[in-house]
């Protein structure tokens, strides 16, 4: 699976952007990591996304993609 990493928009402006109602072409959905999921999630940054959500059947979940919990 390819995956094309850019730049993430800060935390103010994602919560102001409605979240999508089609599925992604990959069949995930991935979020800002934001301190407090970083701590939640015994991380030592808050660099990167995490996945929220992944599709059934999809790309990401044949390829072995996991929401994180």
């Amino acid at each position: 699976m390819d995956v094309k990493i850019g730049e993430a928009p800060d935390e103010k402006e994602a919560k102001q952007q409605p979240s999508r109602a089609a599925p992604s072409t990959l069949g995930l959905d991935v979020r800002p990591l934001t301190p407090e999921i970083a701590r939640q999630l015994n991380l030592k940054s808050t660099d990167g996304v995490i996945v929220s959500r992944v599709d059934e059947g999809s790309a990401a979940a044949e390829s072995g993609v996991q929401r994180a919990t």
